[in-house]
């Protein structure tokens, strides 16, 4: 069966049944390009295809057709968090030579639950794992940080690189300034924002580790740079800015916070 009978006939098994809603259909979407396929879906990690989902796109010969791939979900989870268990992807032998966007949705203000990468609720490395069976990743999108086994990949291509902390930074922006990439023109950094905890402060990137990341090479070809609830001062952001005058740099604040009714007595 070639690829697209594959993916076809996968997608033929998740037409939904009448009455169902359809914000919360698990679905799929392909489309050819030139040189490969692109492939959207809409789900999560417990849904009753998503196994055999991965177990298609990780298989010959859909994998080395795979152009692009995005992971997306509806705003529900468990224990306010919406994990994406994508070990089964690092398990197979074959590789994505042609993948240039691997995209798995980062979390929208609003939301009831925290999107991550992981088995349960840790990255443990799947992300550098996937990474380095797709020699010409351009884009890269994660609601969770990469490990520092990340940086252990050539990563020749990556231009664009957008990445929430998720559950525990994994020290990612120390990683980036440290590495050897030089083909980086765009960064999105969502800082670690469970506000809920009194110690959260404690697990956010520290001041110097960003600084050292706009004074690194890794950076020297950034033209823009989003930071998403930085816990930095204004003066901190103007020092910044003194290291990159030409970057292009957006403050985005978009944490949250819920707040409980008092009990009756």
């Amino acid at each position: 069966m070639d690829v697209i009978a594959r993916l076809a006939d996968l997608r033929a098994k998740l037409e939904p049944a009448e009455g169902h809603d359809p914000f919360g259909l698990e679905r799929i979407d392909f489309r050819t390009g030139e040189g490969g396929v692109h492939v959207y879906y809409f789900g999560n990690s417990t849904a009753d295809h998503y196994g055999e989902l991965l177990d298609v796109l990780g298989s010959e010969p859909v994998s080395r057709q795979l152009m692009s791939l995005y992971f997306d979900c509806p705003d529900a989870g468990a224990n306010g968090t919406w994990n994406w268990d994508l070990e089964p992807l690092t398990a197979s032998a074959a590789g994505f030579p042609v993948l240039r966007h691997f995209w798995i949705e980062r979390g929208k203000p609003g939301e009831h639950n925290r999107k991550i990468v992981g088995h349960s609720y840790e990255e443990q490395g799947v992300i550098g794992r996937l990474a380095a069976k797709m020699p010409l990743l351009d884009t890269l999108v994660s609601p969770s940080a990469p490990a520092a086994n990340f940086f252990d990949n050539r990563l020749a291509h990556l231009r664009y690189l957008a990445v929430d902390a998720g559950y525990d930074t994994q020290g990612f922006i120390r990683n980036l300034a440290e590495c050897e990439l030089n083909s980086l023109r765009a960064v999105e950094w969502g800082e670690y924002c469970e506000t809920y905890m009194q110690d959260w402060r404690d697990h956010t990137t520290p001041f110097d580790d960003m600084l050292g990341l706009f004074q690194s090479k890794a950076f020297a070809g950034v033209k823009r740079m989003v930071l998403k609830n930085p816990v930095y001062s204004d003066e901190d952001i103007q020092r910044l800015l003194s290291v990159r005058p030409d970057l292009s740099l957006s403050i985005v604040r978009v944490s949250q916070a819920y707040v409980r009714p008092a009990r009756v007595k």
